[in-house]
């Protein structure tokens, strides 16, 4: 796990983000499994899109600027929340940090350094700190772990709870219904934004595997339009974003499979070799994210790409960003989808359309 900490801090931190992500990551991941995970997984394999109920994000969701308090702060965490509130001050409009000022007010922020134990009663090795979107309340667990209340301090930030339903960046939980979505993009994104702004280069890094995907996802979206969603709770406004570049089904599948992939990496049981399921997540994830970055060259304005040549050349170092294959147990497990003729014939007629549309645009001008 180094190797791929250390390449997603560096890129971040880089101010050639884009081109340094060019580097192609291999064998560099390793995952374990337990197959009654996806029993208890809202979204698991035998679940179909059409099932998903989901929540949709009311625009009329009120939210309101209160004066800021931290006094009730601990002193120990004080320092932490106000080097954070001032790197948001500086880094966002004060629009989109109301959810961090109105939950700050009375966030409880506490230390338990034993072993945090979640509600399945899954002992999770490495935990650093938690967050209770429930109760607004970050618990930190290892007091040597200093980076880890940025990352909880996010997810306060972007929590808005609303008639049953919890608003968390890109996750929405619906307790009533006993429906989560999000949960892995969720996880990803914020340890990106923690990374970005608060991680040195010498700092690990959580979640690599969603932290990845999310900043390929982000390289077709834009940083600062999914940094707003983001603070804003909006997984409906993300969801209608990418509509622009795939199928609402498809959306869906990639949301749903980053669930699944996100309760295997977290609740770790040794011995169990990784599932095809999980191989075939992965791949579906390389797949939607290969044709919905072809499919943004139809809202560039740089028409450059009506060069077929050059289209080509952006889409081939894009998809070098992707995963190809992950080890485990000495063995490497193929996440690779242009090994499938039928991938690769069906890439290849979108880039040849989509430099169709290009040129066709270009002449209406």
């Amino acid at each position: 796990m180094n190797n791929i900490n250390e390449l997603i801090i560096n890129t971040i931190n880089s101010p050639v983000f884009i081109r340094v992500c060019e580097i192609l990551i291999q064998n560099v991941i390793a995952y374990t499994t337990a197959n009654a995970l996806a029993k208890k997984h809202f979204f698991n394999r035998a679940k179909k899109v059409k099932d998903i109920s989901y929540v949709y994000l009311p625009p009329e969701i009120k939210k309101t600027i209160e004066s800021v308090n931290t006094d009730h702060i601990r002193d120990e965490f004080k320092d932490s929340v106000l080097r954070f509130t001032d790197v948001l001050k500086k880094n966002f409009e004060e629009k989109d940090i109301i959810l961090f000022l109105n939950n700050l007010n009375n966030v409880n922020i506490v230390s338990n350094h034993k072993k945090h134990v979640f509600g399945d009663n899954s002992k999770i090795v490495g935990t650093a700190a938690t967050y209770d979107t429930r109760k607004n309340s970050i618990v930190i667990i290892n007091k040597n772990s200093k980076n880890a209340i940025f990352h909880e301090l996010f997810h306060m930030s972007s929590t808005k709870k609303e008639n049953g339903v919890i608003y968390c960046g890109f996750s929405q939980t619906d307790n009533i219904k006993h429906i989560n979505i999000g949960d892995g993009l969720n996880e990803g994104y914020t340890e990106l934004l923690a990374s970005r702004y608060f991680y040195k280069d010498d700092d690990g890094v959580s979640y690599p595997y969603l932290v990845y995907v999310s900043m390929l996802l982000e390289l077709i979206v834009g940083k600062d339009k999914m940094e707003k969603m983001y603070m804003n709770a909006s997984l409906y406004d993300l969801i209608d974003e990418l509509k622009k570049y795939a199928y609402y089904e498809d959306i869906m599948k990639f949301i749903n499979d980053l669930d699944f992939i996100k309760e295997y990496l977290v609740k770790i049981k040794k011995g169990k070799s990784v599932n095809k399921e999980l191989e075939d997540s992965f791949k579906r994830i390389n797949y939607f994210l290969i044709n919905s970055y072809i499919e943004s060259f139809k809202y560039n304005k740089s028409y450059k790409y009506t060069d077929i040549n050059k289209l080509l050349a952006d889409i081939i170092a894009f998809k070098k960003r992707l995963i190809k294959t992950f080890n485990y147990d000495n063995k490497v497990y193929d996440m690779d989808i242009f090994q499938d003729e039928n991938n690769k014939q069906s890439i290849s007629e979108h880039i040849y359309e989509v430099n169709k549309y290009l040129e066709d645009d270009v002449k209406t001008l």
